[in-house]
Protein backbone atom coordinates (compact mmCIF):
# COMPACT_ATOMS: atom_id res chain seq x y z
CA UNK A 1 0.00 0.00 0.00
CA UNK A 2 2.70 2.85 0.68
CA UNK A 3 4.44 1.73 -2.24
CA UNK A 4 2.08 2.57 -4.70
CA UNK A 5 0.88 5.62 -2.40
CA UNK A 6 4.20 7.11 -3.24
CA UNK A 7 4.40 5.72 -6.72
CA UNK A 8 1.16 7.77 -7.43
CA UNK A 9 2.00 10.80 -4.92
CA UNK A 10 5.77 11.34 -5.33
CA UNK A 11 5.11 10.68 -9.47
CA UNK A 12 1.56 13.03 -10.11
CA UNK A 13 2.70 15.45 -7.54
CA UNK A 14 6.46 17.28 -9.79
CA UNK A 15 3.99 17.06 -12.77
CA UNK A 16 0.89 19.36 -11.34
CA UNK A 17 4.39 21.45 -9.99
CA UNK A 18 5.33 22.08 -13.40
CA UNK A 19 2.32 22.68 -15.42
CA UNK A 20 -0.29 24.49 -12.65
CA UNK A 21 1.67 25.61 -9.53
CA UNK A 22 4.24 24.30 -6.78
CA UNK A 23 3.36 23.06 -3.21
CA UNK A 24 0.22 20.59 -4.96
CA UNK A 25 -0.25 17.22 -4.17
CA UNK A 26 -1.90 13.86 -5.80
CA UNK A 27 -2.69 10.88 -4.10
CA UNK A 28 -4.45 7.34 -5.07
CA UNK A 29 -7.55 8.04 -2.11
CA UNK A 30 -7.06 11.91 -2.09
CA UNK A 31 -7.36 12.89 -5.68
CA UNK A 32 -10.64 10.64 -5.45
CA UNK A 33 -11.90 12.22 -2.62
CA UNK A 34 -11.89 15.63 -4.67
CA UNK A 35 -13.32 14.59 -7.84
CA UNK A 36 -16.05 13.52 -5.24
CA UNK A 37 -16.78 17.06 -4.43
CA UNK A 38 -15.87 18.26 -7.54
CA UNK A 39 -18.80 16.13 -9.45
CA UNK A 40 -21.04 17.22 -6.94
CA UNK A 41 -20.28 20.64 -7.18
CA UNK A 42 -21.47 19.73 -10.99
CA UNK A 43 -24.07 18.04 -10.27
CA UNK A 44 -25.56 20.31 -7.94
CA UNK A 45 -25.15 23.41 -10.58
CA UNK A 46 -27.04 21.19 -13.32
CA UNK A 47 -29.92 20.78 -11.29
CA UNK A 48 -32.67 22.83 -12.68
CA UNK A 49 -35.56 23.37 -9.53
CA UNK A 50 -39.24 22.72 -9.93
CA UNK A 51 -41.87 24.52 -7.79
CA UNK A 52 -44.66 22.01 -7.01
CA UNK A 53 -48.02 21.68 -4.61
CA UNK A 54 -48.82 19.09 -2.37
CA UNK A 55 -52.65 18.74 -0.71
CA UNK A 56 -53.34 18.35 3.28
CA UNK A 57 -56.79 17.74 4.28
CA UNK A 58 -57.55 18.23 7.89
CA UNK A 59 -59.98 16.62 9.59
CA UNK A 60 -62.13 15.53 12.95
CA UNK A 61 -63.74 12.74 14.63
CA UNK A 62 -65.04 13.45 18.51
CA UNK A 63 -63.52 16.79 18.49
CA UNK A 64 -59.94 15.85 18.14
CA UNK A 65 -58.49 16.86 14.93
CA UNK A 66 -55.57 15.43 13.00
CA UNK A 67 -54.11 15.75 9.04
CA UNK A 68 -53.67 13.72 6.29
CA UNK A 69 -51.91 13.58 3.01
CA UNK A 70 -53.13 13.35 -0.50
CA UNK A 71 -52.27 10.97 -2.04
CA UNK A 72 -54.51 9.99 -5.58
CA UNK A 73 -55.93 12.32 -7.54
CA UNK A 74 -58.53 10.66 -9.85
CA UNK A 75 -57.23 6.94 -9.75
CA UNK A 76 -53.75 8.82 -10.47
CA UNK A 77 -50.50 8.67 -8.02
CA UNK A 78 -50.30 12.76 -6.74
CA UNK A 79 -46.62 12.26 -5.40
CA UNK A 80 -43.44 11.23 -7.75
CA UNK A 81 -40.18 10.07 -6.71
CA UNK A 82 -37.97 11.52 -9.60
CA UNK A 83 -34.24 8.93 -9.49
CA UNK A 84 -31.10 10.47 -10.45
CA UNK A 85 -27.83 8.13 -11.35
CA UNK A 86 -25.02 10.51 -9.68
CA UNK A 87 -21.14 10.08 -9.63
CA UNK A 88 -21.15 8.50 -6.73
CA UNK A 89 -24.84 7.31 -5.69
CA UNK A 90 -28.75 7.61 -6.54
CA UNK A 91 -30.19 10.63 -5.54
CA UNK A 92 -33.81 10.39 -4.95
CA UNK A 93 -36.31 13.95 -4.62
CA UNK A 94 -39.97 14.23 -4.71
CA UNK A 95 -42.56 16.08 -6.97
CA UNK A 96 -45.92 15.99 -7.51
CA UNK A 97 -47.86 16.48 -10.42
CA UNK A 98 -49.32 19.59 -9.56
CA UNK A 99 -46.68 21.91 -10.71
CA UNK A 100 -48.99 25.09 -10.42
CA UNK A 101 -51.15 26.79 -7.70
CA UNK A 102 -53.40 26.73 -10.47
CA UNK A 103 -53.79 23.33 -10.46
CA UNK A 104 -55.07 22.70 -6.95
CA UNK A 105 -57.78 25.36 -7.19
CA UNK A 106 -59.83 23.09 -8.97
CA UNK A 107 -59.30 20.19 -6.53
CA UNK A 108 -60.20 22.23 -3.64
CA UNK A 109 -63.30 23.74 -5.28
CA UNK A 110 -64.19 19.53 -6.41
CA UNK A 111 -63.56 18.30 -2.76
CA UNK A 112 -64.59 21.49 -0.17
CA UNK A 113 -68.39 20.13 0.08
CA UNK A 114 -68.15 16.13 -0.18
CA UNK A 115 -68.43 13.77 2.78
CA UNK A 116 -65.35 12.03 3.56
CA UNK A 117 -64.84 8.47 5.36
CA UNK A 118 -62.54 5.71 6.65
CA UNK A 119 -62.08 3.62 4.02
CA UNK A 120 -59.12 1.31 5.66
CA UNK A 121 -57.33 0.84 8.79
CA UNK A 122 -54.19 -1.08 8.85
CA UNK A 123 -52.58 -1.69 12.37
CA UNK A 124 -49.47 -3.45 12.78
CA UNK A 125 -46.46 -3.64 15.45
CA UNK A 126 -42.88 -3.24 14.13
CA UNK A 127 -39.82 -3.45 15.90
CA UNK A 128 -36.11 -1.31 15.67
CA UNK A 129 -33.20 -3.09 15.87
CA UNK A 130 -30.41 -1.38 17.47
CA UNK A 131 -27.19 -0.02 14.98
CA UNK A 132 -24.13 -2.05 15.59
CA UNK A 133 -20.99 -0.93 17.74
CA UNK A 134 -18.88 1.91 16.81
CA UNK A 135 -16.43 1.38 14.00
CA UNK A 136 -13.86 4.08 13.19
CA UNK A 137 -16.13 5.84 10.24
CA UNK A 138 -19.40 5.01 12.10
CA UNK A 139 -17.60 6.91 14.95
CA UNK A 140 -16.40 9.69 13.24
CA UNK A 141 -19.66 10.14 11.52
CA UNK A 142 -21.48 10.22 15.04
CA UNK A 143 -19.52 12.42 16.58
CA UNK A 144 -19.93 15.18 13.77
CA UNK A 145 -23.57 14.62 13.25
CA UNK A 146 -24.07 14.88 17.22
CA UNK A 147 -21.16 16.74 18.36
CA UNK A 148 -19.75 18.83 15.93
CA UNK A 149 -16.49 17.23 16.50
CA UNK A 150 -14.66 17.27 12.83
CA UNK A 151 -13.28 13.67 12.09
CA UNK A 152 -9.83 14.45 13.38
CA UNK A 153 -10.37 15.77 16.36
CA UNK A 154 -12.78 12.78 16.90
CA UNK A 155 -9.43 10.83 16.30
CA UNK A 156 -7.04 12.62 18.30
CA UNK A 157 -9.26 12.52 21.68
CA UNK A 158 -9.96 8.58 21.29
CA UNK A 159 -6.72 8.79 21.17
CA UNK A 160 -6.06 10.39 24.58
CA UNK A 161 -9.21 7.40 26.13
CA UNK A 162 -7.26 4.77 24.94
CA UNK A 163 -3.95 5.69 25.93
CA UNK A 164 -5.36 6.17 29.10
CA UNK A 165 -6.63 9.02 31.70
CA UNK A 166 -5.54 9.30 35.26
CA UNK A 167 -8.83 8.18 37.46
CA UNK A 168 -7.76 9.17 40.85
CA UNK A 169 -4.39 8.28 40.50
CA UNK A 170 -4.19 5.22 38.24
CA UNK A 171 -4.03 5.61 34.27
CA UNK A 172 -6.95 3.34 32.73
CA UNK A 173 -7.82 3.00 29.19
CA UNK A 174 -10.85 3.78 28.52
CA UNK A 175 -11.96 2.74 24.89
CA UNK A 176 -10.58 -0.12 22.60
CA UNK A 177 -8.35 0.75 19.66
CA UNK A 178 -10.15 3.28 17.35
CA UNK A 179 -8.81 2.49 14.38
CA UNK A 180 -10.88 -0.60 13.37
CA UNK A 181 -13.15 -1.99 10.77
CA UNK A 182 -14.81 -4.64 12.83
CA UNK A 183 -18.13 -5.14 14.57
CA UNK A 184 -16.43 -7.95 16.49
CA UNK A 185 -17.47 -7.82 20.60
CA UNK A 186 -15.69 -10.31 22.63
CA UNK A 187 -18.13 -13.31 24.70
CA UNK A 188 -16.67 -11.44 27.96
CA UNK A 189 -17.42 -7.90 27.10
CA UNK A 190 -21.24 -9.24 26.37
CA UNK A 191 -21.51 -10.94 29.05
CA UNK A 192 -20.43 -8.39 31.47
CA UNK A 193 -22.56 -5.77 29.28
CA UNK A 194 -25.87 -7.99 29.18
CA UNK A 195 -25.04 -8.32 33.47
CA UNK A 196 -25.66 -4.38 33.26
CA UNK A 197 -27.90 -4.31 31.42
CA UNK A 198 -30.16 -6.40 33.29
CA UNK A 199 -29.03 -5.34 36.60
CA UNK A 200 -29.47 -1.43 35.83
CA UNK A 201 -32.39 -1.80 33.68
CA UNK A 202 -33.96 -4.89 33.72
CA UNK A 203 -34.10 -7.75 32.30
CA UNK A 204 -36.54 -7.13 29.40
CA UNK A 205 -33.86 -4.93 28.18
CA UNK A 206 -31.31 -8.11 27.57
CA UNK A 207 -32.01 -9.84 25.06
CA UNK A 208 -32.05 -13.78 25.00
CA UNK A 209 -29.12 -14.16 22.94
CA UNK A 210 -25.92 -12.17 22.30
CA UNK A 211 -26.13 -9.82 19.41
CA UNK A 212 -24.28 -10.71 16.59
CA UNK A 213 -23.56 -7.46 13.53
CA UNK A 214 -22.19 -8.85 10.44
CA UNK A 215 -19.16 -7.34 8.67
CA UNK A 216 -20.92 -4.88 6.20
CA UNK A 217 -17.57 -2.47 5.11
CA UNK A 218 -16.23 -2.96 2.22
CA UNK A 219 -12.67 -4.97 2.71
CA UNK A 220 -13.12 -4.53 6.20
CA UNK A 221 -9.82 -6.04 7.80
CA UNK A 222 -11.17 -6.54 11.00
CA UNK A 223 -7.93 -6.65 13.02
CA UNK A 224 -9.27 -5.46 16.03
CA UNK A 225 -12.78 -5.45 18.03
CA UNK A 226 -15.22 -2.68 17.60
CA UNK A 227 -15.38 0.78 19.22
CA UNK A 228 -16.76 -0.12 23.23
CA UNK A 229 -15.36 1.03 26.68
CA UNK A 230 -12.79 -1.41 27.96
CA UNK A 231 -15.10 -1.45 31.36
CA UNK A 232 -18.87 -1.15 30.96
CA UNK A 233 -19.09 -0.12 34.57
CA UNK A 234 -17.24 3.25 34.22
CA UNK A 235 -20.30 4.60 33.35
CA UNK A 236 -19.63 8.86 31.74
CA UNK A 237 -21.19 10.81 34.68
CA UNK A 238 -19.28 8.51 37.17
CA UNK A 239 -15.71 9.57 35.84
CA UNK A 240 -16.78 12.30 34.11
CA UNK A 241 -14.82 14.60 36.63
CA UNK A 242 -11.76 12.73 35.31
CA UNK A 243 -12.25 13.93 31.77
CA UNK A 244 -11.70 16.99 29.96
CA UNK A 245 -14.91 18.51 28.18
CA UNK A 246 -14.43 16.20 24.77
CA UNK A 247 -13.32 13.43 26.33
CA UNK A 248 -16.54 13.48 28.41
CA UNK A 249 -18.59 13.63 25.30
CA UNK A 250 -16.87 10.98 23.21
CA UNK A 251 -16.50 8.69 25.80
CA UNK A 252 -20.38 9.13 26.44
CA UNK A 253 -21.05 8.55 23.11
CA UNK A 254 -19.00 5.53 22.65
CA UNK A 255 -20.59 3.96 26.19
CA UNK A 256 -24.59 4.44 24.71
CA UNK A 257 -23.66 3.78 21.54
CA UNK A 258 -22.10 0.30 22.94
CA UNK A 259 -24.44 -0.28 25.09
CA UNK A 260 -27.48 0.43 22.89
CA UNK A 261 -26.09 -2.25 20.41
CA UNK A 262 -26.17 -5.12 23.23
CA UNK A 263 -29.83 -3.89 24.19
CA UNK A 264 -33.18 -5.07 22.71
CA UNK A 265 -35.16 -3.47 19.71
CA UNK A 266 -37.40 -0.83 20.20
CA UNK A 267 -41.12 -1.60 19.73
CA UNK A 268 -43.88 0.76 17.60
CA UNK A 269 -47.45 0.33 17.16
CA UNK A 270 -47.93 1.69 13.67
CA UNK A 271 -51.55 2.78 12.57
CA UNK A 272 -52.19 3.76 8.99
CA UNK A 273 -55.67 4.99 7.81
CA UNK A 274 -57.01 5.76 4.21
CA UNK A 275 -59.64 7.93 3.36
CA UNK A 276 -62.05 8.85 0.78
CA UNK A 277 -64.50 11.11 -0.26
CA UNK A 278 -67.84 10.31 -1.36
CA UNK A 279 -67.52 10.33 -5.00
CA UNK A 280 -63.99 8.58 -4.66
CA UNK A 281 -62.36 11.35 -6.58
CA UNK A 282 -59.72 11.40 -4.05
CA UNK A 283 -57.56 9.42 -1.47
CA UNK A 284 -56.05 10.70 1.91
CA UNK A 285 -53.82 8.84 3.89
CA UNK A 286 -52.48 9.40 7.69
CA UNK A 287 -50.27 7.37 9.72
CA UNK A 288 -49.76 7.93 13.59
CA UNK A 289 -47.01 6.24 15.30
CA UNK A 290 -46.49 5.44 19.32
CA UNK A 291 -43.39 3.83 21.13
CA UNK A 292 -44.48 0.44 22.89
CA UNK A 293 -41.33 -0.29 24.39
CA UNK A 294 -38.13 1.72 23.84
CA UNK A 295 -36.01 -0.85 24.19
CA UNK A 296 -31.76 0.39 23.13
CA UNK A 297 -33.53 3.97 22.82
CA UNK A 298 -33.84 4.02 26.70
CA UNK A 299 -29.81 4.89 26.39
CA UNK A 300 -28.86 6.30 22.66
CA UNK A 301 -30.57 8.19 20.34
CA UNK A 302 -30.42 7.62 16.29
CA UNK A 303 -28.67 11.44 14.70
CA UNK A 304 -30.19 10.85 11.67
CA UNK A 305 -33.76 10.15 10.57
CA UNK A 306 -34.45 7.04 8.96
CA UNK A 307 -34.22 6.76 5.33
CA UNK A 308 -37.80 5.58 4.31
CA UNK A 309 -39.39 7.29 7.63
CA UNK A 310 -40.99 10.31 5.14
CA UNK A 311 -44.26 10.35 6.64
CA UNK A 312 -44.95 12.65 9.84
CA UNK A 313 -46.88 10.60 12.95
CA UNK A 314 -49.90 12.00 14.21
CA UNK A 315 -52.03 11.59 16.96
CA UNK A 316 -55.05 9.77 15.77
CA UNK A 317 -58.42 9.49 17.35
CA UNK A 318 -60.08 6.04 17.48
CA UNK A 319 -61.15 5.29 13.91
CA UNK A 320 -62.89 2.36 12.45
CA UNK A 321 -63.77 1.10 8.88
CA UNK A 322 -66.31 2.97 7.72
CA UNK A 323 -66.43 6.22 10.37
CA UNK A 324 -67.74 9.26 8.39
CA UNK A 325 -64.78 12.52 9.11
CA UNK A 326 -66.03 16.06 9.24
CA UNK A 327 -63.57 18.17 6.53
CA UNK A 328 -62.41 21.25 8.75
CA UNK A 329 -60.17 22.45 5.89
CA UNK A 330 -57.83 21.57 2.58
CA UNK A 331 -54.87 23.81 1.99
CA UNK A 332 -52.11 23.38 -0.83
CA UNK A 333 -48.56 23.57 0.25
CA UNK A 334 -46.10 25.17 -2.15
CA UNK A 335 -42.48 22.93 -2.16
CA UNK A 336 -39.31 23.49 -4.86
CA UNK A 337 -37.41 20.38 -5.91
CA UNK A 338 -34.24 20.28 -3.58
CA UNK A 339 -30.76 19.63 -5.47
CA UNK A 340 -28.71 16.69 -4.53
CA UNK A 341 -26.78 18.41 -1.06
CA UNK A 342 -23.37 19.41 -0.32
CA UNK A 343 -20.75 16.58 1.32
CA UNK A 344 -19.95 17.22 4.71
CA UNK A 345 -16.84 15.61 6.67
CA UNK A 346 -19.39 13.05 8.03
CA UNK A 347 -20.64 12.11 4.26
CA UNK A 348 -17.60 12.06 2.55
CA UNK A 349 -16.52 9.35 4.83
CA UNK A 350 -19.66 7.72 4.26
CA UNK A 351 -19.21 7.76 0.65
CA UNK A 352 -15.51 6.78 1.04
CA UNK A 353 -16.35 3.48 2.89
CA UNK A 354 -19.46 2.68 0.75
CA UNK A 355 -16.78 2.82 -2.35
CA UNK A 356 -14.35 0.84 -0.40
CA UNK A 357 -11.97 3.81 -0.97
CA UNK A 358 -9.24 4.41 1.67
CA UNK A 359 -9.21 2.84 4.90
CA UNK A 360 -10.85 4.15 7.97
CA UNK A 361 -7.68 5.11 10.14
CA UNK A 362 -7.05 7.58 6.57
CA UNK A 363 -9.95 9.37 6.48
CA UNK A 364 -9.58 12.35 8.85
CA UNK A 365 -6.14 13.26 7.39
CA UNK A 366 -7.43 12.41 4.06
CA UNK A 367 -10.31 15.48 4.68
CA UNK A 368 -7.40 17.79 6.11
CA UNK A 369 -5.25 17.42 3.31
CA UNK A 370 -7.59 18.45 0.71
CA UNK A 371 -8.41 21.51 2.87
CA UNK A 372 -4.90 22.32 3.28
CA UNK A 373 -4.15 22.03 -0.32
CA UNK A 374 -6.55 24.16 -1.23
CA UNK A 375 -8.34 22.14 -3.50
CA UNK A 376 -11.58 22.24 -0.65
CA UNK A 377 -13.07 24.65 1.02
CA UNK A 378 -14.66 23.96 4.53
CA UNK A 379 -17.21 26.39 5.18
CA UNK A 380 -18.83 27.78 8.25
CA UNK A 381 -21.66 26.01 7.35
CA UNK A 382 -19.47 22.80 7.52
CA UNK A 383 -20.13 22.29 3.73
CA UNK A 384 -17.11 21.03 1.42
CA UNK A 385 -17.09 23.19 -1.80
CA UNK A 386 -14.87 22.85 -4.62
CA UNK A 387 -12.43 25.77 -5.26
CA UNK A 388 -10.95 26.82 -8.90
CA UNK A 389 -8.07 24.92 -7.77
CA UNK A 390 -9.66 21.97 -6.59
CA UNK A 391 -11.83 21.51 -9.78
CA UNK A 392 -9.20 22.60 -12.23
CA UNK A 393 -6.70 19.30 -11.01
CA UNK A 394 -9.42 17.62 -11.33
CA UNK A 395 -9.86 18.22 -14.70
CA UNK A 396 -6.10 17.26 -15.47
CA UNK A 397 -6.11 14.19 -13.52
CA UNK A 398 -9.25 12.96 -15.06
CA UNK A 399 -8.00 13.70 -18.54
CA UNK A 400 -4.28 12.35 -17.94
CA UNK A 401 -5.11 8.96 -15.44
CA UNK A 402 -8.57 7.79 -15.77
CA UNK A 403 -7.75 5.11 -13.85
CA UNK A 404 -6.88 6.29 -10.78
CA UNK A 405 -9.37 8.85 -10.88
CA UNK A 406 -12.05 6.37 -11.58
CA UNK A 407 -14.16 5.59 -8.02
CA UNK A 408 -14.71 1.55 -9.11
CA UNK A 409 -10.56 1.23 -9.84
CA UNK A 410 -9.34 2.48 -6.77
CA UNK A 411 -11.84 0.18 -4.91
CA UNK A 412 -10.49 -2.76 -7.30
CA UNK A 413 -6.91 -1.64 -6.15
CA UNK A 414 -7.63 -1.74 -2.12
CA UNK A 415 -9.33 -5.32 -2.95
CA UNK A 416 -6.11 -6.61 -4.26
CA UNK A 417 -4.58 -4.79 -1.49
CA UNK A 418 -6.74 -7.14 0.83
CA UNK A 419 -5.61 -10.01 -1.26
CA UNK A 420 -1.77 -9.29 -0.91
CA UNK A 421 -2.59 -9.24 2.75
CA UNK A 422 -3.96 -12.63 2.50
CA UNK A 423 -1.27 -14.05 0.73
CA UNK A 424 -3.82 -14.80 -1.79
CA UNK A 425 -1.50 -12.82 -4.79
CA UNK A 426 2.25 -11.51 -4.74
CA UNK A 427 2.64 -7.93 -4.22
CA UNK A 428 5.33 -7.39 -7.14
CA UNK A 429 2.78 -8.48 -9.64
CA UNK A 430 -0.19 -6.59 -8.69
CA UNK A 431 2.54 -3.35 -8.23
CA UNK A 432 3.88 -4.26 -11.84
CA UNK A 433 0.78 -4.73 -13.40
CA UNK A 434 -0.37 -1.33 -12.27
CA UNK A 435 2.97 0.40 -13.02
CA UNK A 436 2.79 -1.01 -16.50
CA UNK A 437 -0.25 1.34 -17.30
CA UNK A 438 1.23 4.08 -15.13
CA UNK A 439 4.24 4.86 -16.42
CA UNK A 440 2.33 5.02 -19.85
CA UNK A 441 -0.02 7.44 -18.32
CA UNK A 442 2.98 9.66 -16.40
CA UNK A 443 4.76 10.23 -19.57
CA UNK A 444 1.77 11.20 -21.75
CA UNK A 445 0.84 13.84 -18.78
CA UNK A 446 4.70 15.07 -18.85
CA UNK A 447 4.32 15.49 -22.56
CA UNK A 448 1.57 16.49 -23.39
CA UNK A 449 -0.66 18.58 -19.99
CA UNK A 450 -1.08 22.24 -20.98
CA UNK A 451 0.34 24.69 -18.44
CA UNK A 452 -1.93 26.78 -16.66
CA UNK A 453 -1.62 30.21 -15.02
CA UNK A 454 -3.73 30.58 -12.10
CA UNK A 455 -3.13 33.99 -11.35
CA UNK A 456 -5.91 36.21 -13.23
CA UNK A 457 -5.33 39.54 -14.26
CA UNK A 458 -7.30 42.74 -12.98
CA UNK A 459 -7.85 46.60 -13.38
CA UNK A 460 -7.41 46.76 -9.49
CA UNK A 461 -3.97 48.39 -8.65
CA UNK A 462 -2.08 47.11 -6.05
CA UNK A 463 -2.29 49.61 -2.28
CA UNK A 464 1.27 49.96 -2.20
CA UNK A 465 2.78 50.10 -5.63
CA UNK A 466 -0.25 51.13 -7.68
CA UNK A 467 1.07 48.15 -9.85
CA UNK A 468 -1.89 45.88 -11.02
CA UNK A 469 -3.08 42.99 -9.26
CA UNK A 470 -3.91 39.39 -9.61
CA UNK A 471 -6.61 37.43 -8.81
CA UNK A 472 -5.72 33.94 -6.70
CA UNK A 473 -7.18 31.63 -4.48
CA UNK A 474 -5.56 29.48 -1.44
CA UNK A 475 -7.12 27.49 1.16
CA UNK A 476 -8.83 30.41 2.50
CA UNK A 477 -10.71 31.57 -0.18
CA UNK A 478 -10.05 34.18 -3.31
CA UNK A 479 -7.59 37.29 -3.02
CA UNK A 480 -5.59 39.66 -4.70
CA UNK A 481 -2.11 40.03 -5.09
CA UNK A 482 0.41 42.06 -6.25
CA UNK A 483 1.38 41.56 -10.07
CA UNK A 484 4.92 42.34 -8.33
CA UNK A 485 5.24 39.57 -6.19
CA UNK A 486 7.59 38.85 -4.38
CA UNK A 487 9.22 42.41 -4.82
CA UNK A 488 5.71 44.09 -3.51
CA UNK A 489 3.80 42.07 -0.84
CA UNK A 490 1.04 44.13 -1.40
CA UNK A 491 -2.57 41.92 -0.85
CA UNK A 492 -6.49 42.88 -0.94
CA UNK A 493 -8.33 40.05 0.92
CA UNK A 494 -11.84 39.12 -0.76
CA UNK A 495 -15.49 38.03 0.93
CA UNK A 496 -16.83 34.97 -0.18
CA UNK A 497 -18.78 37.08 -3.06
CA UNK A 498 -15.41 38.26 -4.13
CA UNK A 499 -15.94 41.77 -2.62
CA UNK A 500 -13.16 43.41 -0.86
CA UNK A 501 -11.81 43.87 2.62
CA UNK A 502 -10.47 46.84 2.92
CA UNK A 503 -7.02 46.28 4.93
CA UNK A 504 -4.15 49.00 4.22
CA UNK A 505 -0.66 46.93 5.12
CA UNK A 506 1.54 49.33 7.00
CA UNK A 507 5.28 51.12 4.84
CA UNK A 508 8.23 51.65 6.58
CA UNK A 509 9.49 54.99 5.60
CA UNK A 510 12.93 56.44 6.16
CA UNK A 511 11.29 59.50 8.36
CA UNK A 512 12.34 59.72 11.81
CA UNK A 513 10.36 60.24 14.56
CA UNK A 514 10.21 63.53 15.75
CA UNK A 515 9.14 62.67 19.00
CA UNK A 516 11.97 59.77 20.60
CA UNK A 517 14.32 60.37 17.62
CA UNK A 518 14.83 56.60 17.15
CA UNK A 519 12.27 54.90 15.51
CA UNK A 520 10.90 55.04 12.02
CA UNK A 521 7.67 56.11 10.87
CA UNK A 522 5.65 53.83 9.33
CA UNK A 523 2.71 55.03 7.24
CA UNK A 524 -0.40 53.65 8.44
CA UNK A 525 -4.57 54.10 7.78
CA UNK A 526 -7.66 53.95 10.02
CA UNK A 527 -10.91 54.70 9.76
CA UNK A 528 -10.33 58.50 9.99
CA UNK A 529 -7.83 58.34 7.06
CA UNK A 530 -3.97 57.89 6.60
CA UNK A 531 -1.64 58.62 9.61
CA UNK A 532 2.04 58.11 10.52
CA UNK A 533 3.03 56.24 13.62
CA UNK A 534 6.41 55.54 14.91
CA UNK A 535 7.66 51.73 14.67
CA UNK A 536 8.73 51.54 18.31
CA UNK A 537 5.05 51.89 19.36
CA UNK A 538 3.67 50.95 21.89
CA UNK A 539 7.25 52.70 23.75
CA UNK A 540 6.80 55.20 21.68
CA UNK A 541 2.91 56.51 20.92
CA UNK A 542 3.62 59.64 18.28
CA UNK A 543 1.03 59.79 15.72
CA UNK A 544 0.95 62.34 12.74
CA UNK A 545 -2.31 62.73 10.56
CA UNK A 546 -1.76 63.29 6.50
CA UNK A 547 -3.86 64.08 3.88
CA UNK A 548 -4.86 61.53 0.67
CA UNK A 549 -2.49 63.53 -1.49
CA UNK A 550 0.79 63.25 1.02
CA UNK A 551 -0.05 59.47 1.78
CA UNK A 552 -0.15 58.47 -2.04
CA UNK A 553 3.46 60.48 -2.45
CA UNK A 554 5.13 58.66 0.35
CA UNK A 555 3.29 55.21 -1.00
CA UNK A 556 4.75 56.39 -4.88
CA UNK A 557 7.94 57.38 -3.18
CA UNK A 558 8.36 54.07 -1.48
CA UNK A 559 7.65 51.98 -4.65
CA UNK A 560 10.24 54.07 -6.51
CA UNK A 561 12.93 53.38 -4.42
CA UNK A 562 12.56 49.32 -4.18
Amino acid sequence: RRILDRLVGYQISPILWTKIKKGLSAGRVQSVAVRIIAERAKEIENFKSEEYYTISAFFEKENIKFSARLVKWENKNVEQSIVLNLFTEEYKYKTSVFKKSDDTVELINKLKDLKFYVSSIEKKTISKKPRPPFITSSLQQDAYNKLGFTPERTMRVAQSLYEGVNLGGETTGLITYMRTDSFNVSIEMQKSASKFIKENYGDNYAPSQFPEYLKKVKGAQEAHESIHPTDINKKPQDIKDFLSAEQYKLYDLIWKRFMASQMTAAVYDIMSVEIKDEKELSLFKATGRTLKFDGYLKVYEESEKEENDDEEDEILPQLNKGDDLILKDILPKAHNTTPPPYYNEASLIKILEKHGIGRPSTYATIISTIIERGYVNKGKDRRLTITELGALVTEKLKGFFSDIMNLSYTAEIEDKLDDIADGAVKWEEVISKFYEKFSKDLSNASQNMSKVNMAIKTTEKCPLCLAPMVLRESRYGKYLSCSRFPKCNGKISLDKDGNKIEKFQGIKTEIKCSKCGKGKMILRKSQRGFFLGCSLFPKCRNIVALSEEEAKKIIEDTSKNK
